[in-house]
């Protein structure tokens, strides 16, 4: 590999977290299951979600960049493969995982330096016990773990079968 493919590929990397929040904002708003039984356009898509119209269309352009969703013409947008696992119904689902790394995974590697720096994992640097803890204190976070806890097994099993 050249110097220069390697460093776009070490940006490539720098860059992925932004993958992740789009996926977890398109998971947030519903997209793929606004999208399971048809294109809709991006007037559509916003009245559905609430979105902001021209915000909701960078959103799109991102999930089409990354293969979650197509754009049919020059408003409307469909789901891809890809993107319908990201449909709760789906029955090899990723959204409540995706709500989970998105939401409370995602968050919690902010403050790694601290946590390499000092030795203490996060919990311990917000005060907690242990992870466990720390996700008891709000109870949505325990409901999110859940859903996601249910919904991998069965969907990585079903993806592997």
């Amino acid at each position: 590999m050249s110097s220069s493919a390697a460093a776009l590929r070490l940006f490539d990397l720098i860059q992925s977290h932004r993958v992740t929040a789009v996926i977890y904002v398109a998971a947030e708003l519903g997209i793929a299951e606004l999208l399971r039984d048809g294109a809709q356009s991006l007037d559509e898509l916003a009245e559905a979600t609430g979105a902001d119209r021209q915000a909701l269309g960078r959103l799109l352009t991102a999930l089409s960049t990354v293969g979650l969703c197509s754009r049919v013409d020059a408003d409307r947008y469909s789901l891809t493969e890809i993107g319908a696992a990201l449909d709760g119904a789906a029955e090899k689902s990723f959204k409540a995982w995706t709500i989970f790394e998105g939401d409370m995974l995602f968050k919690s590697w902010h403050g790694m330096l601290e946590t390499i720096m000092t030795g203490k994992t996060a919990a311990h640097l917000l005060g907690a016990r242990n992870s466990f803890d720390l996700m008891a204190r709000t109870p949505s976070n325990v409901g999110m773990f859940n859903a996601a806890m249910a919904d991998l097994p069965t969907t990585l099993a079903a993806s592997t079968a």
